[in-house]
């Protein structure tokens, strides 16, 4: 005889799977607070750089086409006033008084042009005409420095007169008898506060105007008067290149790194050039950072905290449960241990109580003149195996199926031979009896229909029926065994 335990299903079998992927799960979030921030801090520091550098780069470009309309404006008004004096010069030239004359126009145009004045000199540097003073006298140059200038048709220079520079535009005399050179000239101050405003007061952006050979004229930082660039600097390439260019350096006049925008002014031999100092957009770049570093440090520190928090919860709710399913546990240990033991005790007095039976029914047999039976003994003690093999099936230790049992015995070929022709008819309802019960019923019945197989019939067969029928309302069972035999003699009935 076995029995079958099972488990209260309302007792948790340990950390369940679903703990097990929460915990999994925390410690992502643990280290996906951590990480995270720092993916999401990298992608954004380095798309913050390539914008701000890109916003850099179109400020650059936007304040150089500034400074190329203003100069270009300033260049092209001098123009206009060399070439009106020299026009005038060719008209005057025949008349009296000519040296007169064109000093009071000379000085009527730069009174309204707001130039400082307007020169002739000849080419051994000497001053022919000038709106400064009558009669004209001095020097203005070397020879050597005329014959340089006079070479182009057009030439722009910066000049120190004593404290005083000077922005200087020359153009050759076209009418006069003798070759002579124009000059316009203007105080620098007043442009290069200009570029100061452009490139306001953080006084680390650059703005510049510089000759095609590399000469710089004019910018808005400290500089000296024979500021020269050599052909191997960045801007110098790029302009050998392109009227248009965008580039980032180290600057040659101060060792500033800038982003730099240079534009030709218009078709003159000169170029804007505006730097953004590198360290300014890189401060930008810093305040943008750290702003985004404390927001994206707020978040991971709030949720590696929300994750350690709910990783502590979670050991101790799991530390919780692991003792209340100890203390299940062992309730249920001592519970199935109780009934092991109340089994254990019933299976040991069934187990007398089939013994004495069996030996009762072998003491019956011995009494019999014609010996023992032991077909019948085994038929009887198959009936006794039989009802344990139903407690076995059923799971049970205590109920027995009679329907079952009562078909098991009819069906049983020592009790019927099958070559005595005897059919046994089951009408049998379901009913569920105490073991204690079901042994002597069962042995009843095997004794019924041995007495049936054994008297009944002759060599011609019979039925035997056999009927089980559960009385409604009690808590019973009714069970009836007949045969279509010869019956009871005469003699032996009642």
């Amino acid at each position: 005889m076995s029995s079958n335990t099972t488990t209260d299903p309302s007792v948790s079998p340990g950390p369940t799977q679903t703990s097990r992927r929460v915990r999994r799960s925390l410690v992502l979030l643990r280290w996906g607070s951590l990480i995270a921030p720092l993916v999401l801090f990298a992608a954004f520091a380095v798309t913050a750089w390539n914008r701000l550098e890109a916003d850099a780069m179109r400020e650059a470009s936007r304040r150089s086409e500034l400074i190329v309309e203003y100069v270009r404006r300033t260049v092209e008004g001098q123009e206009l006033l060399l070439t009106a004096a020299d026009e005038a010069h060719g008209r005057l030239s025949f008349g009296a008084d000519i040296e007169e004359r064109m000093h009071r126009f000379l000085a009527a145009m730069t009174g309204a042009s707001g130039w400082d004045s307007v020169s002739l000199i000849a080419p051994d540097g000497a001053n022919l005409l000038t709106s400064e003073r009558y009669p004209a006298t001095g020097y203005f140059a070397t020879p050597e420095y005329v014959a340089g200038i006079s070479r182009s048709e057009m030439f722009i220079d910066r000049l120190s007169l004593g404290r005083t520079r000077l922005l200087v535009l020359a153009m050759r005399d076209h009418d006069a008898p003798a070759p002579g050179i124009w000059l316009a000239k203007v105080e620098v101050a007043p442009i290069e506060d200009f570029l100061r405003n452009i490139a306001g007061g953080s006084g680390r952006d650059a703005a510049s105007v510089m000759r095609a050979d590399g000469r710089v004229l004019l910018r808005n930082l400290p500089m000296t008067d024979d500021l020269q660039l050599t052909a191997d600097t960045m801007v110098m390439r790029k302009i050998a290149t392109s009227d248009v260019a965008s580039y980032e350096t180290v600057s040659a006049i101060d060792g500033v790194r800038r982003i730099y925008s240079t534009r030709r002014i218009g078709d003159l031999p000169l170029y804007a050039n505006f730097g953004m100092a590198v360290a300014g957009v890189r401060e930008a770049w810093m305040r943008q950072a750290m702003l985004a570093a404390a927001l994206l440090g707020s978040f991971g520190a709030i949720g590696f905290g929300i994750a350690r928090y709910a990783g502590r919860a979670l050991e101790a709710e799991t530390a919780r449960a692991a003792h209340d399913f100890d203390r299940k546990l062992l309730a249920e240990a001592q519970k199935t241990a109780a009934t092991r033991e109340t089994m254990l005790r019933e299976l040991n007095h069934r187990i007398n109580n089939n013994l004495q039976m069996i030996q009762s029914l072998i003491r019956l047999q011995k009494t019999r003149e014609a010996g023992p039976d032991l077909d019948e003994i085994s038929a009887r003690i198959l009936a006794i195996a039989r009802i344990h093999d139903l407690l076995y099936q059923s799971g049970s230790s205590f109920h027995v199926d009679l329907a079952a049992l009562l078909q098991s015995v009819a069906s049983n070929a020592a009790l019927v031979p099958p070559e005595r022709g005897i059919v046994v008819d089951c009408d049998l309802q379901r009913v569920e009896a105490d073991a204690r019960v079901a042994t002597p019923l069962a042995l009843c019945v095997t004794e019924l229909v041995t007495n049936a197989v054994k008297h009944a019939f002759g060599p011609e067969g019979g039925t035997i029926a056999i009927a089980l029928r559960a009385i409604d309302g009690r808590a019973g069972a009714e069970v009836t065994v007949s045969d279509d035999g010869r019956g009871l003699p005469e003699t032996v009935r009642p």
